[in-house]
């Protein structure tokens, strides 16, 4: 929300309810849970089925993006000279006050009619209008329901996602003046009589734009309702809100952008109108005698120069967010008021301050990349989020006990101290005793703690382990932090499993932490310097065809060591060849050991994809067949409503609600094929799906394993 000062048009930002309060709100609003879900059942769909009549489409608007980012100045500069040629006003606004004024100056009284534009949301236009006196009618259909409603609007393209049809039907029937029946035809009919009087009314129209064309200086608009059209034609008087970054190069170029928007945002090969401004109309024609175009930058340049333009590129579709768990679980509740999702918090950072995205959900981002793909520019959010959250104190967004598991995660030795520790304690029979004394909150996380293995099973392996059988394969293994220690046994059963598949394994002392977990919270320096210790552990490895984990998190952390050392001279060649070398222990085992003797497991299992396997790294198919060879085990499939289970590194630590949002989601689908076991490929998924059983209660009937614990025993281990 925000309060504008009349006198000087400045909106200042009414502080939000603390970020747990916002997270609590969004998990308990039932009524919107259902709401998004119905849209999800639209939208994902309908954008599954029409990809495929694209395939160009993504690599050509990354193109059209990123030219934007890297020439603003050239384009910003080339779009003001066009637009003024053709008779429009331009200004280029430096901030969100400057983009006020100019706006102000122009419309002195009346009526303004305003399209749905995350631009004029952003500078809070309405608001210092509305205080100046002048009556702002919203004619986007959904935006106008918050209107009328008192909320801002819960989604980029489907503003009214969170409001229900009964609550529609209400707001409706205040603004007919009788109860209306419950029928959307009679609810849509008085809106537009609404509408329409507003339109007939209004002396000025505003929208923003999907892409202005620099070199013809032409603002393109698309949309489904029409209202753009009519309030860029009927008002005297036309302002547009362009963020700088929306200026593409050429006419194709912004009609490329609209038809992505309209791919990646409904499903429709192009919105039912689109619209190509250029200028006034000429005397005697249909159109606007005023056209002012307000250029904004509001941080975009800075974003830019400091290596984030990319978060800029984004053309407002909202695919993301109906991909997003975290989205899928709080709504409007991620993110600012003017940005939503985790690109919006990305955006907001430079916008309305760093500060304020972190107070409110820059730590929300999963990194499980479920947004990435779906996106028409295939912007990394994930990576950004993990490189901006290094600009903000560790205290400010990590609690303690997350911040005491990094602390541990980053020394083998004082894992298997802690881990040594632990396991004596429930020897004697103290951990249930522990347990019971825990806050509430932290008592909920304890089915979390895995049972610790035996000190023996938490040394180290041996350096060299020799194949059992002919002499296939030479590879090397990575241990890592809690795998070699708190989940040693799935460690120990990689290695089996490995050594009777033919496999000589070498295992590199002083290997450690790849550092995935620090990298995915912010902790970019420790992430970097464990990321070179494993590189140089493994540096006289040359003689293997592989390096192999079980853990998805840390393959997938591995395989982006070029990324993440790219500005390191020393490191960068060896982390791009030693990326090159990675792979998980199923997918080696998958498509280069094709005869494992394997005996009976009768039971019904069903797989899950851990996010870091499945989306970073493209491996789903190889860990089910693997699954599938094994004989009497009927392998079924669950469909799922979000792609990560919540684990995510230590996030259950960081956000236990949301996370335990999600591991009730994973469970109930998985659940619903009557499995015997759960089965999946990542050391945190596997902790989070137990989690997820003992939260459902039903931890005694049904297990959790990971797929090397599967194959260890169907390969002797326990035959």
């Amino acid at each position: 929300m925000s309060s504008v000062d009349p006198l000087r048009g400045q909106v200042h930002s009414v502080d939000l309810p603390p970020l747990p309060q916002r997270i609590a709100a969004g998990l308990a609003d039932e009524a919107a849970d259902r709401e998004r879900r119905r849209a999800f059942t639209e939208f994902r769909p309908r954008l599954a089925a029409s990809r495929p009549h694209y395939p160009d489409i993504q690599a050509r608007l990354r193109r059209i993006r990123s030219n934007t980012i890297e020439h603003l100045d050239e384009l910003v500069a080339l779009a003001t000279e066009r637009l003024r040629r053709n008779g429009c006003t331009v200004v280029v606004a430096r901030d969100a006050p400057a983009a006020r004024d100019h706006v102000l100056a122009v419309v002195r009284q009346g009526l303004l009619v305003k399209s749905k534009s995350n631009a004029a949301k952003e500078i809070g236009i309405a608001e210092a209008l509305e205080a100046r006196g002048i009556r702002v009618v919203e004619t986007d259909l959904g935006d106008r329901i918050n209107q009328l409603n008192g909320t801002y609007g819960g989604h980029i393209i489907a503003p009214a996602i969170q409001i229900s049809r009964a609550r529609v039907r209400e707001l409706m029937s205040r603004l007919a003046g009788e109860l209306l029946p419950d029928d959307p035809e009679e609810m849509v009919a008085v809106a537009r009589s609404d509408l329409r009087s507003a339109f007939a009314a209004a002396g000025y129209g505003l929208s923003g734009c999907n892409a202005l064309a620099a070199e013809t200086g032409t603002v393109c608009v698309v949309e489904n309702e029409g209202n753009i059209r009519m309030l860029s034609t009927l008002p005297r008087v036309h302002i547009a809100i362009v963020p700088i970054s929306k200026i593409v190069r050429t006419l194709e170029d912004a009609l490329a952008v609209i038809q992505g928007a309209s791919l990646f945002g409904t499903g429709q090969r192009l919105g039912t109108y689109a619209s190509c401004i250029s200028g006034p109309a000429p005397e005697g024609g249909i159109g606007p005698r005023e056209v002012h175009v307000v250029l904004v930058d509001n941080g975009r340049r800075r974003a830019a120069a400091e290596g984030f333009g990319e978060a800029f590129a984004c053309i407002n579709c909202g695919s993301c967010l109906n991909h997003c768990p975290v989205y899928a679980v709080i709504g409007d509740k991620y993110g600012v008021t003017t940005h939503f999702g985790g690109i919006g918090l990305l955006q907001a950072s430079f916008t309305a301050g760093l500060e304020l995205a972190a107070r409110q959900g820059l730590s929300l981002c999963l990194n499980c990349r479920a947004c990435v793909d779906p996106c028409p520019v295939n912007i990394d959010t994930p990576g950004m989020h993990a490189r901006l959250r290094e600009r903000v104190p560790i205290s400010a967004r990590l609690p303690a006990l997350a911040r005491a598991i990094l602390a541990l995660t980053a020394s083998i030795p004082l894992m298997r101290a802690a881990g040594v520790a632990l396991h004596a304690a429930e020897r004697a029979g103290l951990r249930g005793v522990a347990t019971a004394l825990l806050p509430r909150r932290l008592r909920d996380l304890a089915p979390l703690l895995p049972p610790m293995p035996s000190p023996r099973e938490m040394a180290p392996p041996p350096e060299d382990i020799s194949p059992i059988g002919p002499h296939r394969h030479t590879v090397a293994v990575l241990t890592g932090c809690v795998m070699s220690t708190w989940l040693a046994p799935v460690t120990w059963a990689t290695l089996r499993v490995l050594a009777r598949a033919g496999c000589r394994l070498r295992v590199p002392r002083g290997q450690g932490c790849c550092g995935a977990l620090h990298h995915h919270v912010g902790e970019g320096a420790t992430a970097r310097h464990l990321a070179r210790r494993v590189i140089d552990a493994f540096e006289d490895t040359d003689d293997c065809e592989a390096i192999l984990t079980s853990s998805a998190g840390c393959g997938a952390a591995m395989k982006e060591y070029a990324q993440l050392l790219h500005e390191d001279p020393a490191y960068r060649d060896r982390a791009r060849r030693f990326s090159a070398r990675v792979r998980d222990a199923g997918e080696f085992l998958a498509r280069a050991v094709a005869d494992l003797t394997l005996a009976p497991l009768p039971g019904r299992a069903v797989y899950f994809d851990p996010c870091h396997l499945g989306i970073a790294q493209g491996v789903r198919a190889e860990p089910r067949e693997l699954l599938r060879r094994i004989p009497a085990l009927e392998l079924v499939e669950a469909p799922r409503r979000e792609a990560c289970c919540g684990s995510a590194g230590i996030y259950n630590l960081v956000h236990p609600d949301v996370s335990g949002r999600l591991a009730d989601l994973l469970i109930q689908d998985l659940l619903a094929v009557r499995p015997d076991l759960i089965v999946t490929s990542n050391p945190g998924c596997l902790l989070q799906a137990r989690w997820g059983l003992a939260r459902a209660g039903v931890a005694d009937r049904v297990q959790a394993a990971h797929v090397m614990e599967l194959l260890d025993r169907a390969t002797g281990a326990r035959r």
